[in-house]
C-alpha cells in the first residue's frame, strides 16, 4: 500500500477496509468483497439501531422528511 501502510494499522481495522483486504491481496474478487462490505455495514447498522432504541428518550425521525429542519428545531428549543 501507498505510504507504507499496513491492514494491521488501527485506522484500516473498520467496515470497509477489512472486506476489502482480500481483494488488495489478491485472494478474492472484488464483487466478492464488496458484497460482504455491504453485509458488514448493515449488520453494524442493525446493532446501532438495537443500541439507539434501548436509550430513553430517543426520538426517530425519518430522514427524508421535507419539515425535518423545522420538526429537530421545535423539538430541541421546546425542551430547553
Amino acid at each position: 500500500m501507498k505510504k507504507n501502510y499496513s491492514f494491521d494499522d488501527p485506522g484500516l481495522q473498520t467496515i470497509g477496509y477489512k472486506q476489502l483486504k482480500n481483494y488488495f491481496e489478491r485472494n478474492k474478487p472484488l464483487e466478492l468483497s464488496v458484497e460482504r462490505w455491504i453485509q458488514a455495514e448493515v449488520q453494524y447498522a442493525k446493532r446501532q439501531m438495537v443500541f439507539l432504541k434501548k436509550m430513553k428518550p430517543v426520538i426517530f425521525m425519518p430522514a427524508d422528511d421535507k419539515l425535518l429542519v423545522e420538526k429537530v428545531y421545535t423539538l430541541v428549543y421546546s425542551s430547553l
